[in-house]
């Protein structure tokens, strides 16, 4: 009878052990996908931001021209 409780907490631990890992990896996962959302966010804005500014100059110049 002691060995049957035995494995059971033994058993538990196990389920314990793998749940904190599945906690740890889903954390990883989504950080480091928070992460590369913000940096693919700030590359894209600054692309656009100088789109705007060379389609403003060409405007400029074309203006400036006429």
């Amino acid at each position: 009878m002691d060995n049957r409780g035995q494995t059971t907490f033994e058993y538990l631990l196990l389920v314990g052990g793998v749940v904190i890992l599945a906690v740890l990896v889903i954390y990883m996962l989504t950080t480091g996908v928070q992460s590369g959302a913000r940096d693919v966010n700030e590359t894209i804005g600054k692309g656009v931001n100088k789109l705007v500014t060379e389609a403003n100059e060409v405007i400029e110049n074309i203006n400036a021209v006429i």
